[in-house]
């Protein structure tokens, strides 16, 4: 009825969509492993922060011995980690996007 016919004569790209697939798998991977490495290190912060202030509660209180220079470290770390699962999470949607688009158009070619 006087529509556009569009057609495919080649072989469907799956060699792109598998590349997709396994892109979109990767970054999940990488932010899941981020997201353990920041859980890790918060529980070590919220170990320092316990022993320091034990330590301060105390009515004659012993020496920090250095945990306020680890705790520094730590809280520098959590930081970095956690500019590392930011980047993790955008590179997800990404990926999570180019996925959706290619099985899109995987599926218009079929």
């Amino acid at each position: 009825q006087g529509g556009i016919g569009i057609m495919y004569n080649e072989s469907l790209p799956l060699s792109d969509y598998y590349a997709a697939i396994d892109d979109h798998h990767a970054t999940r991977v990488a932010l899941r492993v981020a997201e353990s490495a920041l859980n890790s290190a918060c529980h070590r912060y919220r170990i320092i922060q316990k022993r320091l202030l034990v330590r301060f509660k105390d009515s004659r209180p012993a020496d920090i011995q250095n945990l306020d220079l680890l705790m520094r470290k730590t809280h520098r770390n959590l930081m970095e980690l956690a500019s590392i699962v930011q980047l993790a999470q955008s590179e997800r949607a990404r990926s999570s996007t180019v996925l959706a688009c290619s099985t899109q158009i995987l599926v218009y070619l079929m």
